[in-house]
């Protein structure tokens, strides 16, 4: 009973393998060519969705990217996807919280993103500066030198993780930090900014004359005037306290008016001149 049975399973499909064999190459090629034409689907939309941001129309490049979210979820190129939904809301709705949720996933969907180094220091950049997860701020930034060694920006980014160790009351940890920066970097902007941030730790440990001795040559001869300016506004503060009033004058009048107003700064110096001690009158008499 059984071998007949058998046997007759095998007579059908002798007789019917050529249709079940057509059968099965029809579903196949059906199945790839609805890939294919999803895959064309998809990629007019998202082609749509980068015209729609080119053309400063955010909302509906919006929309254009949650329908290929909707339906086509399993798109090769979902992680882009995410990451322009991330910008749209980072950039035109400030919804920080939301931009990083789509940022995050864009980078699980594909780990070796080419927007990896970009995310990463936004994420950075909102704990940092935003949020204030300094903890979180630190891993990012620490994330980005060691990945990304060779990136333009990782002198930047150095600055911003000592800023980090100095917000979490870590200045000697900064201090090693910004050596080391000043004795490689060879950007010489970027080297002038790390000796200010030094010289202001040393400041606030009211270690006025080492903070000093960082600033001078940044005062005479600084690479730019963003450089200058910030040396100066230190330099004065100091001079101030070190009782060397003239110069802390004197400092204070190389200021501009657009970084220090006139007003602020001549209450400045008549709070400076109001802490003059008068010399005795000399030969010891009285007018």
């Amino acid at each position: 009973m059984r071998t007949e049975a058998i046997n007759g399973v095998v007579r059908f499909l002798s007789e019917h393998l050529t249709f079940i064999v057509l059968v099965i190459a029809t579903a196949f090629v059906t199945s790839c060519i609805l890939l294919v034409l999803n895959q064309k689907d998809a990629e007019d939309l998202f082609r749509l969705a980068q015209e729609q941001i080119g053309t400063n129309q955010p909302r509906a490049a919006a929309d254009t990217l949650r329908a290929i979210e909707r339906e086509y979820p399993h798109w090769k190129r979902m992680a882009e996807v995410y990451y322009l939904q991330g910008n749209i809301l980072y950039f035109h709705e400030n919804n920080l919280y939301g931009a990083m949720e789509f940022w995050q996933r864009a980078l699980a969907t594909d780990p070796a993103s080419p927007h990896d180094f970009e995310i990463h220091r936004r994420l950075a950049e909102i704990h940092l500066n935003v949020i204030g997860d300094l903890p979180r701020a630190e891993a990012e930034l620490k994330y980005l030198i060691a990945r990304h060694p060779r990136h333009a920006d990782i002198p930047h980014l150095r600055l911003e993780l000592a800023r980090c160790y100095v917000k979490t009351e870590r200045p000697e940890v900064a201090i090693i930090e910004l050596k080391n920066l000043i004795g490689t970097v060879t950007d010489p902007h970027t080297r002038q900014q790390a000796v200010i941030q030094l010289a202001m730790i040393y400041y606030n440990q009211k270690n006025y004359q080492r903070a000093r001795e960082f600033l001078e040559p940044v005062t005479r001869a600084p690479h730019c005037d963003d450089c200058r300016h910030l040396a100066l506004m230190v330099m004065s503060d100091i001079l101030e306290i070190q009782e060397d009033y003239d110069k802390a004058i004197e400092i204070l009048g190389q200021i501009p008016d657009n970084i220090l107003s006139e007003e602020k700064k001549q209450a400045r110096i008549s709070s400076i001149k109001k802490q003059f001690v008068p010399s005795a009158p000399s030969g010891g008499g009285t007018r």
